[in-house]
């Protein structure tokens, strides 16, 4: 708990000396961390491109910071410790808390005088002299967390944040060690939900106002705001309406004192409780760095974790809260077989495996080895790509290895997630960015705010009037006509430009580089412009035809995504022996004549490829669900039994040695 109410203290005094030490070994939360090393960072990259210095001191030791640093981030350069609550690298200074208040010596009306200010307003300048723990700060400190308490509910041992409160870490760090406050507190209504993944408990708000400049400043919608005005004040959505931000989550996690909480995670567990170990979001293509909270081998929440070239520490709710799928009890976890009379029914694995591997064989011997065919995996890693084309190609010698369900042309983007910030002028074609492409929405939001023009427009006949120049950058989704594609290449060649295709899956050029849809294996160099691949067309017909006997379907959905849903419906109506690997059972799987349960992203290990050309590596966080397994470990043992062990024992000795170093080979 952050105070008890105890006996009134002999005397002020008696709280300062009974406060805990603080200083530079005070230990950091994580948030701390990442705040200090944020600021670090920026201040070398500053000095580094030739912005002016000034010198000060602080707590004894002079340090150099560039010009327009704050005190508080110049007190972080030199290992001081200052208590925050409403400040924060990435938001604007709005002094809200009074928390980080430190002695300021500096040149005021023609005199050096030292003053108690609130160091995250105040800029640093040459000469000043800044102390953090002289007995005046201290008192200064405690009193400001005594106002903060007066009206904050002590129900830490209910509270989610209980555990990893920034409140609670300062009020022992900083504060008094009992409370005089005697009357009652103020009184709202408990656990008030504002969207579907948000909970607000406005008696915790100290009104710091780090959720609505995130609102307005970060995900640029503004969805979030104080409401009424001085004591009355305090944090809701406008006009009685709901938190419909797709980037609402992240203000659970820089809300310092658990006034708002995910309706997901709450009550799941107790923070000490729950290990957390970092990954990669994999509902789109960002490629976001997250940190996968789980309790008893159950994934119970996800959190931001630093990349400042994609996500900086952000999220979107779509990765924060749709990853609950792992949890959930539709995922299949039992293997399946189609029976004499056509109806799926629960196999073991050794069955599955044997009947997999027997059709293979006896399609190969019979019809020839290109009567087999496999669809590659955008969701998974690019190790599974790899060891299916082992597989299909190198064990049976088919060259039908499609992956591309869309008319888009291959090729990474001209500009990537971090670029766009820097952009002019931006142009957005037949998508809505904040949910397609979350990562590259944060960044034209804060392009916006340097000044840049930001367009959107319905369709490709309506770039033509978006007043295009040399330096524009044109965003388009992966899933537009090839007419599409053809007519914006058009314009944007003309007006110089060129245009980005943001694929939407998690490792969209994976099986690219793996050798599918017709590419040499290891396939690097993905910028050249490469037009959409015909072959899983060509694969589609073949199964409708009846030429193509064997299809192989790694975690993907030909017959729920494909341009040509009718096409794709008869393909897999067909009496080809088709297997399918999958999470849940999606329309492709209802047609299979077997079906595998694997595992989610959060329980294997792998390389993913981003929307960037990002290369990022991931371990598994927790066990397979039961009766699932990773697909590496299946296609490994799939190779085995026709024939092809391989020396694998994790998904490291899949992909040729330097690969992930940036090397080629």
């Amino acid at each position: 708990m952050v105070g008890t109410l105890i006996p009134k203290p002999d005397s002020w005094e008696h709280n300062i000396a009974m406060s805990t030490q603080n200083g530079p070994d005070r230990p950091k939360t994580p948030a701390e961390s990442a705040d200090v090393n944020k600021v670090v960072s920026d201040s070398k990259v500053a000095q580094d491109s030739g912005v002016p210095m000034v010198s000060l001191i602080v707590d004894g030791k002079s340090v150099s910071v560039p010009k327009g640093t704050l005190v508080i981030e110049a007190a972080f350069s030199a290992g001081s410790d200052i208590p925050y609550f409403c400040y924060h690298p990435r938001l604007t200074s709005v002094g809200a808390c009074r928390m980080c208040l430190a002695s300021v010596e500096l040149e005021m009306f023609g005199q050096r005088r030292a003053s108690i200010m609130a160091t995250c307003t105040v800029p640093a300048a040459d000469g000043m002299v800044i102390k953090t723990t002289t007995p005046d700060v201290k008192k200064a400190q405690n009193g400001v967390l005594e106002l903060i308490l007066a009206n904050h509910p002590l129900d830490c041992p209910v509270c989610d944040r209980g555990g990893e409160c920034p409140l609670q870490n300062m009020t022992i760090s900083y504060g008094p060690p009992n409370t005089r406050f005697i009357e009652d507190k103020r009184r709202y209504v408990k656990a008030l939900p504002i969207s579907d993944h948000v909970v607000l408990d406005r008696e915790r708000c100290i009104t710091c106002m780090r959720c609505t400049r995130f609102a307005s400043e970060i995900a640029g919608d503004s969805k979030l705001g104080l409401i009424n005005r001085g004591a009355q004040s305090e944090v809701g959505p406008f006009l009685g309406g709901t938190f419909d931000s797709n980037f609402s989550g992240n203000t659970i996690e820089i809300c310092p004192v658990g006034a708002l909480t995910s309706r997901q995670f709450r009550f799941k567990g107790r923070p000490w409780e729950v290990k957390s170990a970092d990954s990669i979001c994999t509902k789109c293509s960002n490629g976001c760095n997250i940190a996968v909270g789980h309790r008893m081998g159950e994934v119970v929440r996800i959190n931001g974790r630093v990349n400042e070239d994609i996500n900086e520490e952000w999220t979107c709710d779509k990765g924060k809260f749709g990853n609950a799928d792992v949890n959930s009890p539709e995922r299949l976890t039992v293997p399946l077989i189609r029976n004499a009379q056509g109806v799926l029914v629960e196999t073991d694995w050794d069955t599955a495996l044997s009947a997999v591997v027997t059709n293979m064989q006896f399609v190969s011997e019979n019809y020839g080895a290109n009567a087999i065919a496999a669809f590659g995996t955008t969701t998974g890693t690019i190790e599974d790509n790899v060891l299916l084309g082992k597989l299909v190609h190198g064990v049976f010698g088919s060259s039908n290895l499609a992956y591309q369900l869309t008319q888009a042309p291959r090729r990474l983007p001209k500009a990537t997630i971090v670029s766009v910030e820097s952009a002019k002028h931006v142009v957005i074609v037949g998508m809505d960015l904040a949910y397609d492409q979350p990562m590259y929405y944060l960044r034209t939001v804060k392009a916006q705010r340097n000044g840049a023009t930001v367009v959107s427009v319905k369709t490709s006949g309506e770039l033509a009037g978006a007043n295009l120049t040399s330096e524009s950058v044109v965003l388009v989704p992966d899933t537009l006509s090839a007419a599409d594609y053809e007519a914006i290449n058009g314009v944007t060649l003309a007006a110089g430009c060129g245009y980005s295709v943001l694929v939407s899956d998690a490792n969209a050029y994976g099986p690219y580089l793996a050798g599918f849809d017709g590419a040499d294996a290891w396939v690097e160099d993905l910028t050249t412009g490469l037009p959409a691949s015909e072959k899983a067309n060509d694969v589609l017909n073949g199964l409708a035809a009846g030429t193509l006997k064997h299809a192989f379907v790694l975690a993907s959905d030909p017959v729920g995504t494909y341009g040509d849903g009718q096409l794709a419906s008869k393909a897999f109506a067909s009496d080809a022996f088709v297997v399918v690997t999958s999470q849940f059972m999606n329309a492709t799987a209802k047609n299979a004549s077997v079906v595998l349960p694997i595992a989610s992203f959060a329980e294997t290990a792998g390389t993913y490829l981003n929307v960037d050309g990002q290369l990022q590596t991931v371990d598994a966080v927790v066990p397979p669900k039961a009766g699932t397994r990773p697909q590496w470990q299946v296609l490994l043992e799939l190779n085995a039994r026709a024939g092809n062990p391989l020396p694998v024992f994790n998904p490291s000795d899949v992909l040729p040695a330097g690969l992930l170093q940036g090397g080629s080979e």
